[in-house]
């Protein structure tokens, strides 16, 4: 959860990036008590990366909206990733790496894969 603190700062630091941005800081309702309220369960890492993500994005003019950085810490987990790295990821659909590695295949060495390959031939022959 970012604190007080943290808010502040990225509340200064979108001022910083996007001069037509005037929040209001002051009174019973500010863009502070709002932001806590609602990105309490956000985790304060996730927070400033969304906002980084939002403020760095080419030919943007405006500060982002709330539910523009909701959208944002939506796509954190796909970054970097592929379309088909996004889709297998949403589609549950292991890694062959990760899947072979559950299964204990990439953990011989060449010896014992040819040692292995031999026997199963032989048991092959011998039907």
């Amino acid at each position: 959860m970012p604190d007080r603190e943290v808010i502040i700062k990225e509340i200064e630091r979108l001022m910083v990036h996007f001069p037509n941005y005037h929040p209001i800081l002051e009174g019973d309702v500010n863009v502070v008590s709002e932001f806590l309220e609602v990105f309490k369960a956000v985790s304060a890492g996730a927070f400033r990366e969304a906002l980084h993500d939002l403020t760095v994005q080419p030919n943007r003019k405006f500060a982002p909206s709330t539910g523009e950085i909701f959208h944002a810490l939506s796509e954190l987990k796909y970054k970097g990733m592929s379309n088909i790295q996004r889709m297998t990821y949403d589609l549950g659909i292991k890694p062959v790496a990760e899947a072979l590695a559950e299964l204990g295949i990439g953990n011989i060495t060449d010896e014992e894969q040819k040692a292995k390959n031999a026997k199963f031939m032989a048991e092959r022959k011998q039907i």
